[in-house]
C-alpha cells in the first residue's frame, strides 16, 4: 500500500506457460506460489521476494499431470511439503512432493472420483 492508501501492483503479471490458469496456492512460509493450468494440466512456480516480487522458478512449470487432467483445484499440505490438484478431467487427485528448489515432483494420483463430474474444491492439512 502507498503513503496515500491506494495500492499498486509490485509484479503486474507472469506467464505461467500454460493454459486456463484457475487457481492458486501459497506455500505455508510465503515464499513460494503454484498456479494450476488446468487447459494443460501442469503446474507454474515463482518465488516471493521479501517485497512481494514474483519471479519464475526454473522454466515456469515445476509440475505435470497426465495429459487431461484437467486441474482445476490446488491445495498444499500445512507443513508445506506437498502440493495436490483436483483432477476433475480424470476423477483424481494429484500429489507432488515439494523439492527444495520449488520444483515437484509428482508421486502419483489417488484415484476414485467421478470423471468429467465438474468437481471444485479441495483442502489440504
Amino acid at each position: 500500500m502507498n503513503w496515500n492508501g491506494t495500492i499498486s501492483a509490485i509484479t503486474e503479471s507472469q506467464p505461467t506457460d500454460g493454459t486456463a490458469t484457475c487457481w492458486s496456492v501459497i506455500t505455508p512460509n510465503g515464499r513460494i506460489v503454484y498456479a494450476v493450468n488446468a487447459g494443460t494440466s501442469n503446474i507454474a512456480g515463482y518465488t516471493i521476494s521479501r517485497e512481494g516480487a514474483l519471479a519464475p522458478i526454473a522454466a515456469t512449470i515445476v509440475g505435470s499431470n497426465p495429459a487431461g487432467s484437467t486441474n482445476l483445484d490446488t491445495a498444499i499440505s500445512r507443513d508445506g511439503k506437498f502440493v495436490y490438484t483436483l483432477n476433475a478431467g480424470t476423477g483424481s487427485v494429484g500429489v507432488f512432493s515439494v523439492q527444495g528448489d520449488g520444483t515437484l515432483l509428482n508421486v502419483g494420483e489417488v484415484a476414485g472420483l467421478a470423471a468429467s463430474a465438474g468437481l471444485n474444491g479441495l483442502a489440504a492439512f
